[in-house]
């Protein structure tokens, strides 16, 4: 597994809610803050441009919302989500965006805690298995290449051992 930093972007209107987020954040290890945005067609550009691991999104905001912008992003893009929200009607359709957690706002430093273990440990998860694939693609690519049979074998002949292309044998009898 690599030791790169969880990239995180925190995505929410309001300057405090913000500053909060990434507050709370500095108190653990492993995540690298690469941005902020205040609006969702600056998080859809931020998003596809930085590429983070994780987003702490607003639902309420201007432009487009939350929701709005996470139709936006093309799936390849897709982060890790974290909904910071103040309104609660909204949770049902987080979850099928497969957020990994919804914070009703206000919410505690423990809660807080638990969301960002959680996006920890399913990020982790992931790049092990990402790195689990692309081993195997690896070594499936590396079949590819091969031969799909003996190019030369060794064959013994009135007490000698020859060696024979296998290009050139027409006919093989026991």
């Amino acid at each position: 597994m690599t030791n790169e930093p969880i990239k995180v972007l925190v995505i929410d209107d309001e300057s405090l809610a913000r500053d909060l987020i990434i507050e709370l954040l500095k108190e653990f290890d492993g995540f690298e803050l690469i941005g902020e945005c205040a609006d969702g067609l600056e998080a859809v550009k931020t998003i596809e441009k930085l590429r983070p691991d994780l987003i702490f999104l607003d639902i309420q905001m201007p432009v487009l919302n939350g929701l709005e912008v996470l139709e936006e992003i093309k799936d390849e893009y897709l982060p890790e989500i974290i909904f910071v929200t103040a309104f609660d009607n909204y949770a049902i359709r987080a979850f099928d965006f497969h957020a990994i957690d919804y914070l009703l706002k206000p919410f505690s430093r423990s809660r807080f805690r638990k969301a960002v273990l959680h996006a920890k440990e399913r990020i982790e998860r992931q790049n092990t298995s990402a790195e689990s694939k692309q081993q195997i693609n690896s070594l499936l690519e590396n079949h590819k290449t091969r031969p799909p049979h003996l190019q030369r074998i060794f064959v013994k002949d009135n007490g000698k051992i020859i060696l024979l292309e296998s290009q050139t044998i027409d006919w093989i009898e026991a």
